[in-house]
């Protein structure tokens, strides 16, 4: 087992028929709508597993919404089986940049006020989006596997609908990379093999589950060697500490004296009320980090794709990251103005590598010009660029 421990196994799956998620859906409805300011009402991803399967529902509102409390699924007497995270709540125009800033598969419009005019997802760049997304995915998988790490004790019930978020990935390595997935098709061949049989027998294989979970860090990582520069580095590195001061909205990242890697201060956006001071980053983030040096920083120019020139020119997947960054802002100041401050846990690019509360992704520490130390790479700088 993973790190030679015994864990404990806990919160299994339960039978839940289809119908219980249709009626709980249609509670929520009644509530929701009433609430002066929804404009609409959306479920995106699929209950097609019953038991292992949540909802997810995104709320659209007016610019400015009383009440907001109402729409939180906490309070009303809503199953926590089927409702295992908040609903995310958006106005038009951070719905309408949908796609820059999560990844929403099958969505549907359930309730639409009837004064509402016509909603729209802008469409956006189908490579440079997957990359993000597949990015977000690699790095909030690896910080909870990092987590697991120190602990003895797995939620089955939340990993097996994490899990799938493998499959999600694999679904956008095949608009980067043409035929990708077939490298990964037995491990996705074991993920539908847990759900057949949870669905036929109403069972976990947990000896299946438990291949597939121990294998998830190595899994990701490879996935991030297929799409991402030095990945090699990945492996092995400890623990970087960082200290952040909330209050000015300031993170520092302190120096290692064993790897030499020294950042600037970033500024963050904030979201929620409840902080913490001190968190710990796994150092296999730091590959991705060094895709966005550019030259005159550390003298060398590192690329977030292997192979820029078949793949992705850097320029479009930076214009892009731009974007995105800049509706995911946009998203919570809204929820600030609004003082929406519901968890955003579930929602992958909300899941921060960091800690709950702050909305961190990977590419918006790149965007604001983190400098790493060439120590960190040594000689491999020159074989790599």
């Amino acid at each position: 087992m993973m790190n030679n421990k015994k864990y404990i196994f806990y919160n299994y799956p339960k039978e839940i028929p289809l119908q219980y998620y249709n009626r709980e859906i249609e509670k929520y409805i009644e509530k929701a709508s009433k609430v002066e300011g929804t404009l609409a009402i959306y479920s995106t991803g699929s209950m097609e597993c019953p038991g292992i399967s949540d909802i997810d529902l995104i709320i659209v509102t007016n610019n400015k919404i009383k009440d907001a409390k109402r729409l939180s699924v906490t309070n009303g007497g809503f199953d926590k089986n089927l409702f295992i995270h908040e609903v995310l709540i958006m106005d038009k125009t951070s719905f309408e940049n949908l796609q820059y800033i999560l990844y929403a598969s099958n969505l549907k419009c359930l309730w639409k006020n009837v004064e509402c005019e016509e909603l729209n997802v802008a469409s956006v760049p189908e490579r440079e989006r997957s990359i993000a997304i597949i990015l977000d995915f690699v790095e909030s998988k690896l910080w909870e596997l990092h987590l697991l790490s120190r602990t003895n004790k797995v939620n089955v019930r939340h990993w097996l609908v994490g899990i799938n978020s493998f499959c999600h990935s694999l679904d956008l390595a095949n608009c980067v990379i043409k035929g990708i997935s077939n490298k990964y098709r037995n491990i996705l061949n074991s993920l539908l093999e847990i759900r057949k049989i949870w669905l036929e027998e109403s069972m976990i294989d947990i000896d299946l589950f438990q291949s597939i979970l121990w294998r998830n860090k190595s899994l990701y990582l490879e996935l991030l060697n297929d799409i991402s520069a030095v990945p090699e580095l990945c492996i092995s590195y400890p623990l970087v500490k960082e200290q952040i001061n909330v209050d000015k909205k300031i993170i520092k990242f302190t120096k290692d004296k064993n790897y030499n890697v020294n950042f600037k201060e970033l500024s963050l956006p904030i979201i929620g009320k409840r902080t913490y001071s001190i968190v710990s980053i796994p150092y296999y983030y730091i590959p991705h980090l060094a895709g966005y040096l550019t030259k005159g920083e550390v003298g060398k120019c590192f690329s977030p794709l292997k192979n820029i020139n078949s793949i992705l020119p850097i320029d479009k997947y930076r214009e892009f990251q731009k974007k995105r960054i800049t509706a995911i802002e946009d998203h919570i100041r809204f929820l600030k103005t609004n003082h929406i401050y519901f968890s955003t846990r579930g929602y992958v690019c909300f899941s921060p590598p960091i800690y709950k509360k702050v909305i961190l992704l990977a590419d918006y520490i790149l965007l604001k010009y983190i400098t790493l130390s060439r120590k960190v790479y040594g000689e491999q700088n020159e074989q790599i660029c």
